[in-house]
């Protein structure tokens, strides 16, 4: 897969049956062999009744494997709906939620052992750009990977690279910037 689109939480039923309807009689066929989308928990049944070609990932999981845990979702429960993808990591869910590299870990453990494929998200603010603190900053979030197989094999693994220096503000990260990245990624990988 080379495209996840994040729905965030956004988004109703209707609105995904119409963006699949046209993606359906526009797309090329070969597009969906690296095309995936990540909605929100309510639409995940909702996109695997209505479409088969498209991956289907979630934005998050638990990191308990189940249990009286109120507004969690577990990895094996969406194991069983289909999800082969789960975005971890993410910008967002580490700055609103405080989650930290030890928690992300536990939820990778718990995704791998459920057969479901990781995107371990890793990115730097403006802050950290404009003092050319991104690939610390990287480095510090992709030390996870270290982490994880000192305790545990993991076969299928991403990294998504998200500049969240271009998030909403209306700049975009030039070739040039997500290549330096890309390839300090891969260099430490």
């Amino acid at each position: 897969m080379k495209v996840i689109a994040n729905w965030k939480m956004h988004g109703f039923k209707d609105d995904y049956l119409h963006w699949y309807k046209n993606l359906s009689k526009t797309a090329d066929e070969n597009l969906f062999d690296d095309l995936g989308i990540a909605p929100p928990f309510t639409l995940l049944d909702e996109c695997k009744t209505h479409q088969s070609k498209i991956k289907l990932g979630a934005q998050n999981i638990s990191h308990f494997p189940e249990g009286p845990v109120t507004g969690e979702i577990s990895a094996e429960i969406l194991k069983d709906i289909g999800c082969e993808y789960v975005i971890l990591g993410h910008s967002e869910r580490r700055a609103n939620y405080s989650e930290d590299n030890s928690l992300i870990n536990q939820k990778i453990i718990l995704a791998s052992k459920n057969n479901i494929i990781p995107i371990l998200c890793c990115g730097e603010n403006l802050e950290d750009r404009k003092n050319n603190l991104s690939t610390k900053i990287i480095e510090n979030q992709l030390s996870i990977l270290k982490e994880i197989s000192d305790n545990f094999t993991c076969d299928k693994f991403l990294i998504a690279y998200e500049p969240i220096w271009a998030i909403g503000t209306g700049k975009s990260a030039s070739s040039s910037q997500i290549y330096e990245i890309l390839n300090f990624i891969y260099e430490y990988t």
